[in-house]
C-alpha cells in the first residue's frame, strides 16, 4: 500500500539520503578559505602541506541506506520484515553520524594550526531528520500490525 503514511516517511528518507551526496557535512572556515567535507571526501592543498581524506565508508553506508529503505518500501506486505529493515536503517544512519563526527575531528586535528572554525552544515541535520522519520515509520508499521490483528480478532 503505497498510500500509507510510513511509506511517505520512507520515501523522504530516500530523498534525504540522495541529497546528502550534494550538501556539505562539515565546513572548516578561516579568514581566507573555506574547506567543506562532503560524502565524497575533502581535499586540501597549499604551499606548506597537502592532504586528502577519503570518505569511502560514508558513501557505502549512504548507499546501503538508500537501497534498504527502497526495499522497505517495496516489501509493504511483510510488516515484520519492514520493521527489521527500519531498525537496520536506524543503526546505519547512526553509524553515518558517527563516521561524520570521526572524520570532522580528524580534519580538525590536521588543520589545528590553521585557525579554522568548524561549522556543521545541512549534512549533519539531515541524518538526524532521517532517524526521526525512521522511528515514525516503525510506529506506523506497528499501528498497521495492530489494526490487522484487531480485524482478525473480530472475524
Amino acid at each position: 500500500m503505497i498510500q500509507r503514511v510510513q511509506t511517505l516517511y520512507l520515501f523522504f528518507i530516500v530523498v534525504i539520503s540522495i541529497v546528502l551526496f550534494f550538501v556539505p557535512l562539515v565546513e572548516f572556515v578561516n579568514s581566507d578559505s573555506i574547506f567543506s567535507l562532503n560524502i565524497l571526501g575533502l581535499e586540501f592543498q597549499n604551499q606548506e602541506n597537502s592532504f586528502s581524506i577519503s570518505t569511502f565508508p560514508l558513501i557505502i553506508i549512504n548507499t546501503l541506506i538508500i537501497v534498504l529503505t527502497s526495499i522497505c518500501i517495496i516489501t509493504f506486505k511483510n510488516r515484520n520484515l519492514q520493521i527489521k529493515i527500519c531498525k537496520i536503517n536506524l543503526f546505519l544512519i547512526s553509524a553515518f553520524l558517527i563516521f561524520t563526527v570521526m572524520y570532522s575531528t580528524q580534519i580538525e586535528e590536521k588543520l589545528a594550526d590553521k585557525g579554522l572554525n568548524t561549522s556543521f552544515g545541512l549534512g549533519i541535520i539531515l541524518p538526524i531528520i532521517s532517524i526521526i522519520l525512521t522511528y515514525l515509520a516503525i510506529r506506523g508499521i506497528k499501528k498497521d500490525q495492530e489494526l490487522i490483528r484487531s480485524v482478525d480478532r473480530i472475524r
